[in-house]
C-alpha cells in the first residue's frame, strides 16, 4: 500500500540521516585525534630546539665544549624532525585533495627496503643516522600490491623516526 510504502521511505530517510550522522561524528572524532597527535608531534621538536638554543644563548655552558655540540645536535634533529612532520602532512594533504594518486602495481619488497634505508642514511652528513644500520627486516612475501614510491616513503618515515628515538 502507498501509506506503508511512504512510512519505509520515511523510515529509511531517517536511518540513512542517522548514519550520516554517526559518520560525520567519527569523522570529527578522527580529525580531532589527528590533530591533537600533530599538534604533540611538532610541539616536541620544537621545546627540544628552543630548550637547546635558550641552553647556548644564555652562556650556561661554555660554546666550545662537548656538551654545547651535543645541543646543537639537538637542535639539528629537531629541525630534520620539524620537515619531515610537514613534509609528511603537506604530503597527507595532497593525497586526501586528490592531487597525489597512487599507482598500485606489483612491488618488491626488499630493494624497495634497501632503497629507503640507502635514502635515510643519504640524507645525514657522515652516513650514521643513529638506528638504520641496525635494522633487520626479514621478508614473509617476496612482493606487495602498493605504490612503490608511497611504500618505500613510508617505511623510511618509520624507520627514521625509529632511529630519532634510539631504539
Amino acid at each position: 500500500s502507498v501509506g506503508r510504502q511512504a512510512v519505509n521511505l520515511v523510515r529509511s530517510r531517517e536511518h540513512a540521516e542517522a548514519l550520516n550522522a554517526h559518520v560525520v561524528g567519527k569523522a570529527e572524532e578522527l580529525r580531532h585525534a589527528l590533530m591533537t597527535a600533530v599538534g604533540h608531534d611538532l610541539r616536541s621538536p620544537l621545546a627540544a630546539a628552543r630548550a637547546a638554543m635558550a641552553r647556548i644563548r644564555n652562556g650556561d655552558i661554555d660554546i666550545g665544549t662537548e656538551q654545547a655540540a651535543d645541543l646543537l645536535t639537538t637542535v639539528e634533529e629537531s629541525v630534520d624532525q620539524l620537515t619531515m612532520l610537514v613534509a609528511n602532512l603537506l604530503d597527507s594533504a595532497r593525497l586526501a585533495t586528490g592531487a597525489v594518486r597512487p599507482e598500485i602495481g606489483r612491488v618488491d619488497i626488499e630493494p624497495l627496503i634497501s632503497r629507503a634505508l640507502l635514502g635515510i642514511r643519504s640524507e645525514t652528513d657522515d652516513f650514521t643516522r643513529p638506528g638504520s644500520e641496525r635494522v633487520k627486516v626479514a621478508v614473509d612475501c617476496p612482493a606487495v600490491l602498493a605504490d612503490a614510491e608511497l611504500l618505500e616513503r613510508v617505511l623510511a618515515n618509520v624507520v627514521d623516526n625509529l632511529s630519532l628515538i634510539h631504539i
